[in-house]
């Protein structure tokens, strides 16, 4: 079996590709941990992000269920409140509701009870 003698100038270049492999894998691992890091936060951000829209959106939900239920409430006190409700209170009732709390209502109506014969 032969043996092969490194000379010294072999020997310092192996020292040296080492030395290059050794590092490239340190920062590549480096690179690689600070990536992994990097998603956990955006992930964990958007999840507070989203988590903070839903919430939003479940008071406002909950608020407009509210002002559709108040107004309601309101309506059935005017009835309530009167013998009979004419059709020009009912229209100023109306009229005095604030629209703004109540988007995407078109208008509101009472169905009379007919009495069978």
């Amino acid at each position: 079996m032969q043996k092969f003698k490194l000379s010294k100038g072999d020997h310092q270049i192996r020292k040296i590709e080492t030395l290059a492999i050794s590092i490239f894998l340190i920062v590549s691992c480096a690179a690689l941990i600070s990536w992994r890091i990097t998603l956990n936060i955006i992930r964990d951000s958007d999840k507070k992000n989203f988590d903070h829209a839903t919430e939003h959106f479940e008071i406002y939900v909950n608020n407009l269920i509210a002002d559709y239920g108040n107004t309601l409430y309101g309506m059935r006190g005017l009835y309530a409140a009167s013998k009979s409700v004419e059709h020009a209170e009912w229209k100023n009732y109306v009229q005095s509701l604030d629209r703004k709390k109540l988007p995407g209502a078109i208008g509101f109506g009472v169905i009379r009870q007919l009495k069978t014969k």
